[in-house]
């Protein structure tokens, strides 16, 4: 283990989770000129990397000492050690696991040497997509071990022979094919110069990308210009996206003209070139600089800012001390109109829909919004939290807006406030101010020490947490949580400063262009405040993560003593040029700490097993259990720890797909559980009436223990589902029952079905309970979900019947290797569809007492 490894994967896990101000490849090593070369002139995508160096612990900058710093070197050591432990011990079977020892290598060494990625082309052509991209990695001295791993994992899976020779990674080495699908664009791997390893998609990229190289043309003109706009002195990373070619492509396949061109002209998106961002070191932290290039002045969604310069005077509402802060140059008045002026360069029925009402709101208060409120306020808009006014991180928060016209804003006030009144008053024959109260909010009114009037909301008998309060002086309208914080900010002397004194806000606002927005945050303030609370988070999370067997404990949380030191004030700016939008985000560490104690969940979201999906609900119904309750059964001790299925390490493809539906199975088992501990019994699955007759099945039974009880109220529970009545309804099926990757959900359908036949959990009419479960809950199937031939109408009480001879038709489809089912206790787990037909037998009974012994369970 280097001492860079630890820093690249932390860098690869704050930039992928949260950590935008931090990016990839920190610190840079120096830029490879191939990255750049490789570039086509026609692009339209291109992302690159300069590689991890090793963080000097001498250096000025702020970042590179934190990368420096020996906790965080573990830090990083720790979370690369887990995610490698995790990858292995969820591989089964001789595939999986070769494929689990090459994979992160492979991946370690992209990530810590210069790579680029370039797509050139897409299309959809007869007989499928035509791709141009490629992936050029100096993989320097361990060029030979890159083309090994690559080898070993298609042999891995399955697309080279056993048998097959290594390849040796020389210069002269052909080109290795990849196996794809029929119409499938080739892909084509090999290493050059005994130092690159290149990649190349669709036919002739790899031999192109190797001319390339060999030319030394230099860049394409389009990534100079974005070098020579966006200059950063150790860059990271290079992004470009061609939202010219790219939008002519979706119109072009959607027919040009039209809806889409006048919502893109509307937007003023068909107005933008291409976006660009570089990021790197600079000066003492981090700089991520991105552009968002167009051919004439800003329009649409982009011209709602305005594009006058903000000053510091217009900072001056802002205290100096201020731990967050916001400024933006922004005329409400003229956002208004533009806005809708999108919607009628739509639409035009939408504007008159809009300004209708609008006129209907204005009738009901009696105010006219754009003359009598929106012209009356200013266009430079601060909003703050400051210690030396109350706040603690975001609980000081306070709007402050110049007024242009306090004679309107007070007319407007007095209308309001009239309206209130009127709202608590209670009406003609009620005892007294005391025997009815029609609201529990009020408007109550405070002063302030010069005289002014303060208003605020005055909450009675309901748990806010809050009193949103406001004041209209001469210069302001000031809006905050707390009329205290108002009060506060009228008492403020001349020598508290304003934020335009801070030195990195002062830097932005003496550039050429200055800023129309400008964000700020004091990230050593917020360290301070906020890492309290991040060790009892990060205890947390790692105790979750350990009962999963990936060690990583509350120890490997940098100190504050490794972090504080080189906390730098944090600072983003929007500025408007000739040509197009200029955002640059300057720091040092400004969401890397927030995400620390985090780095953590995409390890517990991932390989999480079943038992992380048992909630504390299920916990406590169990829990609420007789004591007399059958104890568990030889099948239940006899079972092996259950299988991490629903892992991403499985390799298995769908899995954003597969978690989702997990997640909406574990739902529908805790509202089954929730159902019985409330009614004493499960729901019956044929859902029948006195009479014998089908009524209503079990999804609509638990629609009040999924927060749908609105819903549940709409149907006549005395009646079939396809009442006069109730059939309608059919068509407000919830978005959860829709299983995603089926097909059918479009036609009111679902796979979440119930197990059914006599010695299942639902036995056709009959209502158990889940005492009567003694096989063990945690081993007995409660819900399915199948294939899409299997489907049924949401509110019909159809479900999936039980065919002994061939327990896993209709079950296996919608998920690779498997399917999903939820079990008695709350767990969700992805079932093999290799499981012998008695094991799936025994887990469909609840009283069978079968013992199970099957190893793919």
């Amino acid at each position: 283990m280097t001492a860079v490894a630890g820093p690249s994967w932390l860098s690869l896990m704050l930039f992928l989770f949260g950590g935008t101000g931090v990016p990839l490849s920190l610190p840079p090593l120096p830029e490879d000129p191939v990255m750049s070369r490789v570039a086509p002139a026609e692009c339209l995508w291109y992302l690159s990397w300069s590689g991890t160096a090793a963080a000097d612990p001498a250096s000025k900058n702020q970042t590179e000492q934190f990368l420096a710093e020996e906790e965080v070197q573990r830090f990083g050591t720790v979370v690369e050690q887990a995610i490698v432990t995790g990858i292995r011990e969820n591989s089964h079977g001789p595939g999986e696991e070769a494929a689990a020892e090459e994979l992160p290598k492979l991946v370690k060494l992209v990530l810590t040497r210069p790579a680029a990625f370039f797509l050139s082309d897409f299309a959809m052509g007869p007989t499928g997509p035509v791709v141009h991209a490629g992936i050029v990695v100096n993989t320097g001295d361990k060029t030979d071990e890159a083309a090994k791993s690559l080898h070993h994992l298609q042999v891995a899976l399955g697309q080279v022979a056993a048998g097959a020779d290594e390849p040796a990674g020389k210069a002269d080495e052909g080109w290795h094919r990849l196996p794809t699908p029929e119409g499938a664009p080739v892909v084509e791997w090999g290493t050059r110069g005994g130092k690159y390893l290149i990649v190349g998609i669709g036919d002739g990229v790899a031999d192109g990308i190797v001319k390339q190289v060999k030319a030394q043309d230099g860049a394409p003109a389009w990534l100079a210009a974005v070098r020579k706009k966006l200059p950063v002195e150790r860059v990271s990373m290079v992004t470009y996206v061609n939202v010219k070619k790219i939008t002519a492509m979706a119109l072009a396949a959607a027919g040009q003209g039209g809806k889409p061109q006048a919502v893109l002209d509307a937007l003023g998106v068909a107005n933008v070139s291409y976006l660009a961002g570089v990021s790197g070191l600079e000066g003492t932290g981090t700089v991520n600089k991105a552009f968002i290039a167009m051919d004439g002045p800003p329009n649409g969604i982009f011209h709602l800012l305005g594009d006058k310069p903000l000053t510091a005077a217009d900072l001056a509402p802002i205290p100096r001390d201020a731990t967050f802060a916001g400024a933006a140059r922004f005329d409400l008045d003229q956002a208004y109109h533009r806005i809708l002026d999108m919607a009628g360069n739509v639409e035009p029925s939408a504007r008159e829909g809009m300004l209708s009402e609008v006129q209907a709101m204005e009738a009901g208060l009696g105010i006219k919004l754009s003359e009598d409120l929106f012209q009356s306020l200013g266009d430079d808009w601060c909003i703050y939290s400051a210690p030396s006014e109350g706040g603690l991180l975001v609980t000081g928060l306070t709007l402050v807006v110049p007024v242009r016209d306090r004679d309107k804003l007070l007319k407007v006030e007095e209308r309001l406030l009239a309206l209130a009144k009127q709202a608590e008053a209670p009406p003609p024959g009620a005892g007294g101010p005391h025997s009815y109260r029609r609201q529990e909010v009020t408007v109550a009114e405070s002063a302030a020490a010069d005289g002014q009037k303060i208003h605020f909301l005055n909450f009675i008998g309901e748990p806010v947490a809050v009193a949103p309060a406001w004041c209209i002086t001469d210069k302001e309208l000031i809006v905050s949580l707390f009329p205290q914080t108002i009060k506060a900010h009228l008492a403020r002397g001349a020598d508290a400063g304003s934020l335009a004194d801070v030195p990195a806000v002062a830097q932005q606002l003496a550039g050429e262009h200055g800023p129309t927005a400008i964000g700020y945050s004091d990230t050593a303030t917020v360290v301070r405040t906020v890492y309290p609370l991040l060790q009892f988070a990060s205890a947390a999370i790692c105790s979750e993560i350990q009962r999963e067997g990936v060690h990583i404990d509350a120890s490997a949380l940098p100190s504050m003593a490794a972090i504080l030191p080189h906390a730098t004030d944090d600072v983003s700016s929007l500025h408007v040029s000739d040509d197009g939008l200029v955002i640059v985000h300057q720091g040092s560490l400004p969401t890397a700490i927030a995400s620390l104690p985090m780095l953590s969940l995409p390890i517990l979201y991932f390989a999480r097993s079943e038992r992380s999906y048992r909630m504390e609900e299920s916990r406590a119904v169990e829990a609420t259990r007789s004591a007399d309750a059958p104890q568990a059964t030889a099948r239940e001790r006899s079972a092996p720890p259950p299988e991490e299925g629903l892992s991403i390490f499985s390799l298995a493809g769908g899995a954003a797909d597969r978690v989702k539906s997990a997640n909406n199975l574990k739902q529908f088992a805790l509202a089954l559980i929730s159902y019985e501990t409330a009614n004493g019994k499960l729901p019956s699955a044929t859902g029948a009436g006195a009479d014998g007759k089908p009524l209503l099945s079990w999804r609509v039974r638990i629609l009040p223990y999924i927060e749908q009880a609105a819903l549940y109220e709409q149907f006549h529970q005395d009646e079939p589902w396809d009442s006069d009545h109730n059939k309608p309804l059919i068509a407000k099926m919830p978005e959860i029952f829709a299983a995603p990757g089926s097909k059918v959900a479009g036609k009111f359908k679902t796979v979440y079905l119930t197990p059914r036949s006599k010695d299942t959990m639902f036995p056709g009419d009959q209502e158990i309970r889940l005492q009567e479960v003694t096989d063990g809950t945690s081993n007995t199937l409660m819900l399915v979900e199948a294939s899409d031939d299997r489907a049924v109408i949401w509110t019909k009480p159809d479900d999936y019947e039980v065919n002994n001879d061939k327990p896993l038709d209709g079950l296996v489809g919608l998920r690779d290797g498997g399917f999903l089912a939820a079990f008695g206790d709350g767990s969700v787990r992805l079932l093999k569809s290799t499981l012998k037909p008695e094991t799936v037998k025994a887990l469909f009974t609840r009283n069978g007492a079968e013992v199970i012994n099957d190893p793919d369970f």
